[in-house]
């Protein structure tokens, strides 16, 4: 961890700042939406170089140490998209989400 996000006690596993402050949003009555957009990664156009990782403030690429591979994880994404600054392929990518009516 790199000391700017601290995990959650007694929640059983991990939870990065931005869950955590989703988590008590809507703990205090906040309708919660999804993000308007969200990164995605472009496995083909990635070289492995790692650029990326040392911009993630939320950890959600890293790279293993052992197959030398960059892993994206969606779900810890918060879309800040300084990755996508980083990348010299441009292998991470800004899309769109449908927005959702949630009557």
């Amino acid at each position: 961890m790199n000391g700017r996000f601290l995990p959650a006690q007694g929640l059983g596993q991990t939870m990065y700042a931005p869950e955590r402050l989703l988590a008590y949003l809507r703990e205090q009555g906040a309708i919660t939406r999804p993000m308007g957009q969200e990164i995605v990664r472009i496995d083909e156009r990635c070289n492995n170089c790692g650029s990326c990782t040392a911009l993630c403030p939320s950890e959600a690429l890293c790279l293993d140490r052992n197959s030398r591979r960059v892993h994206f994880d969606q779900d810890k994404c918060i879309a800040c998209e300084l990755c996508l600054k980083g990348c010299p392929l441009r292998a991470m990518e800004v899309r769109s989400q449908v927005a959702v009516d949630e009557r």
